[in-house]
């Protein structure tokens, strides 16, 4: 079965588009974003330190050696800590997503910026980054329970989904990030255009 991108943006009375061109949902989910952040950020540090040899260090350990020297370094009880509170980490997916999606829908239909099927695959990538985030979250939760005996491929699969993960945020932020950039560049152009034209 093939699967073919439309050759036009869904109608905007589609409610998922226009769920997503809502300033109201940019705000929102900006700020949920901005929240959760912090609230994750002060866990991890309660937890585990931070650092290297906090969340992120396990994130990219790839090898149960690794893994089990972070885990270690963490202590039983901020081992548990990070497991009982792993729910925040459930939410934020959701909203750091819709986040960057509504970010792409927003001003790419205001400044009229990529065609239709770019917009497609780029509002697709925050979502698939939110899956894997589901995936590493969930293999964490797993090698937190094995805790000593980690699998080997429990812990590659979870740093690869991270990896994946931390790819498609960042290239969603380039290109929010390029989306600005080329406004503003646009803008000065127009106003030297303007000044010369007095």
């Amino acid at each position: 079965m093939n699967l073919r991108l439309p050759n036009k943006l869904p109608n905007r009375k589609n409610r998922f588009w226009a769920f997503l061109e809502n300033p109201w949902v940019l705000g929102l989910t900006g700020l949920g974003v901005f929240a959760l952040m912090s609230l994750l950020s002060h866990i991890d540090t309660e937890a585990t330190g931070g650092g290297a040899n906090g969340i992120l260090g396990l994130q990219f350990a790839f090898t149960p050696q690794t893994a089990r020297t972070i885990i270690q370094l963490w202590g039983r009880e901020g081992a548990a800590l990070i497991a009982r509170t792993m729910w925040v980490d459930y939410i934020y997916p959701l909203f750091y997503a819709t986040f960057l999606a509504s970010c792409l829908a927003y001003f790419s239909r205001k400044w009229k910026m990529f065609g239709p099927r770019t917009l497609f695959v780029l509002i697709l990538l925050p979502f698939f980054a939110a899956f894997l985030d589901y995936v590493e979250n969930t293999l964490h939760l797993i090698l937190l329970h094995q805790f000593p005996a980690l699998s080997a491929q429990l812990v590659f699969v979870a740093s690869t989904a991270a990896t994946i993960k931390w790819l498609l945020v960042g290239w969603s932020l380039l290109v929010i990030l390029y989306l600005f950039v080329f406004q503003a560049v646009k803008f000065t152009l127009i106003q030297l255009k303007l000044i010369q034209s007095d």
